[in-house]
């Protein structure tokens, strides 16, 4: 598909995907083609299964552990139901709390994109200095070959 959109660049979509494709035709990109393919793929990710998984995690922890910040801040409200404000949101530690915790513990991310920094072996596997490779789990993927 990448190569599909380069060779078309006068057909606009108008998405990231543009964006990407503009980045990578620039004389001195700060990405290369499989940056730019690993980006896509982690996004696809990042904005299906772990949003949704992410939220239901936080209000879980939320509700579990419940605190009188929120209802402070409706309580001082002249108005109870609008929206949050930026300095209420900036006065919220409890639920930023929350919030980097359930980054830290929740494992929502399908597979994490590696750069090995040095020569490694991974269950007899060489995988040389500079090579990326995808870790899913106990899994390892080196291009094609999976271990």
């Amino acid at each position: 598909m990448l190569k599909e959109r380069r060779n078309s660049p006068r057909k606009q979509h108008g998405d990231f995907f543009d964006s990407v494709i503009e980045e990578l035709n620039k004389e001195k990109s700060l990405i290369t083609e499989p940056i730019a393919l690993d980006l896509m793929f982690v996004l696809l990710f990042a904005t299906f299964e772990t949003t949704s998984q992410a939220l239901t995690l936080a209000i879980k922890f939320l509700t579990d552990h419940p605190n009188e910040e929120h209802d402070t801040i409706i309580k001082n409200r002249e108005n109870p139901v609008t929206g949050v404000t930026w300095m209420e949101d900036r006065s919220m530690a409890f639920t930023f709390q929350v919030i980097t915790e359930t980054a830290r513990l929740a494992n929502i991310v399908p597979g994490i994109f590696r750069k090995a920094l040095k020569d490694i072996q991974i269950n007899g596997l060489s995988i040389s200095t500079d090579t990326q490779f995808l870790q899913d789990g106990e899994s390892w993927c080196v291009l094609q070959q999976c271990i």
